[in-house]
């Protein structure tokens, strides 16, 4: 008698490409993935109004305390030189408090006129 051979599937690498092609196909045309449709939101959507907290009033006081500030106390720099030259070109008051220490007071309406020239 002969003995008897087990024969092996065909594990021709060409068909499983075709395969793994025609699979690859099928994701893209369903949109990839049917089940996680929920993730392809745009952006969110948001359902609460806007809100003003503050008036146009306190806005006014708020920057009126800002312009008082900057003005009376200033902002202290250190170990900067060249932005304290750049405000004192704009014509910002400099004080040296130390080696490498200033103190820059700013006329009010000073600030918020440099920013409006900001990119």
């Amino acid at each position: 008698m002969a003995p008897v051979t087990q024969q092996r599937p065909s594990t021709n690498k060409r068909s499983r490409s075709r395969r793994d092609s025609r699979t690859a196909m099928r994701v893209r045309r369903q949109g990839e993935s049917s089940q996680n449709n929920h993730l392809k939101v745009a952006y969110i959507t948001r359902k609460i109004p806007a809100f003003d907290l503050l008036d146009e009033d306190s806005l006014v006081k708020i920057e009126q305390a800002i312009d008082t500030i900057l003005a009376e106390i200033g902002i202290e720099f250190r170990e900067d030189p060249e932005t304290v030259a750049l405000f004192k070109q704009a014509g910002s008051e400099v004080t040296s408090v130390g080696e490498s220490a200033w103190n820059i007071k700013f006329e009010p309406g000073l600030i918020r006129g440099i920013l409006k020239t900001a990119p």
